[in-house]
């Protein structure tokens, strides 16, 4: 990821971070969706959805013309579960990047965001956790043009997150439905479970998760190379976040987002939860970089290694 760590980029995002916890603490629901009817497809939508067909990507297209465009997985119908049985889902927020590039730049193994849980969604390669492909949908919003989620209002986010499950399915499985047109076999409706919602946030999506997470709307967050440098977070904002079941990742040799950031938010909240504390907020911390980066990007890798580690869906599907 094209990630700075300059002190006035450190310092952008405490001001940042602190401004809008204070926004979102007084938040207790989704923002509703500014649109109601389906987003007009234009020449792009359509030349990238036919060439994620054409390759036949797990990954579909989605656009919400008011918030972002998305990366979508669904998983198909699975012996493990019943076909009416509604999906539990992730929101996946990437880091800092140029973010330049169509959002199938989200999927590209050897582009900016690669390894990280698109891509690696995209690889259908055997590193991908079966937990994972059975059982979540998984919604990739992609900061188009921006640096990254930290340039946009977190209310934009909460907006295409509630239009997801609203709109945002009903086109999803309208793609799903014409891609299966050929097939005998007729494929149920898709079903979000509302209760099972969760965060999945690296870098600079990772502090925005957290953010996202004072709403209260959200079951529990994957949390990797947390990078809000403004100290304990504010008390109102703890104690909006007790309760909600944490699982951080970090890596001491991050050199781009020191590793204290995360032992801090870890300290807190397990403080804030009391006895259940250790049990609620889960904490992986490596002493060296799980994918061997090194450089200006050394340690900054567990986005990667936890999206394909098992035991973190597991997690998510035991909550």
């Amino acid at each position: 990821e094209h990630i700075g760590s300059s002190n006035s980029m450190m310092g952008r995002r405490k001001a940042t971070s602190t401004f809008a916890l204070a926004s979102l603490i007084a938040t207790s629901t989704l923002s509703p969706s500014s649109a109601s009817a389906m987003p007009t497809t234009t020449t792009t939508d359509t030349t990238q959805k036919q060439e994620a067909s054409t390759n036949n990507n797990p990954l579909q297209i989605i656009t919400d013309p008011n918030t972002y465009s998305s990366l979508v997985y669904i998983p198909p119908p699975s012996n493990n579960r019943s076909s009416k049985e509604p999906l539990p889902v992730i929101f996946y927020l990437h880091g800092a990047g140029q973010n330049k590039l169509p959002i199938t730049n989200l999927a590209n193994p050897t582009g900016e965001h690669g390894g990280l849980l698109p891509s690696l969604i995209a690889s259908k390669s055997n590193e991908v956790p079966s937990s994972l492909l059975e059982n979540f949908i998984v919604v990739c919003p992609y900061a188009q043009d921006k640096r990254s989620f930290y340039e946009e209002p977190r209310s934009k986010l909460l907006s295409f997150m509630e239009w997801f499950m609203t709109d945002g399915i009903k086109q999803a499985q309208q793609t799903r439905d014409e891609e299966n047109k050929s097939s005998s076999s007729s494929t149920p409706p898709i079903e979000i479970n509302r209760n099972k919602l969760f965060l999945f946030g690296f870098s600079d999506g990772a502090t925005v998760s957290i953010e996202l997470l004072t709403t209260r709307k959200f079951s529990g967050g994957i949390i990797a190379a947390y990078g809000y440098s403004g100290g304990v977070l504010p008390a109102r904002a703890l104690e909006r976040l007790q309760r909600i079941p944490l699982w951080v990742f970090h890596c001491k040799e991050d050199v781009i987002f020191d590793v204290k950031f995360s032992d801090l938010l870890v300290q807190s909240l397990r403080k804030v939860n009391g006895e259940n504390g250790e049990e609620l907020i889960r904490y992986t911390r490596y002493d060296r970089d799980q994918e061997g980066f090194t450089g200006r990007v050394k340690g900054h890798s567990v986005g990667i290694t936890a999206s394909k580690k098992k035991e973190v869906y597991d997690w998510l599907l035991s909550l």
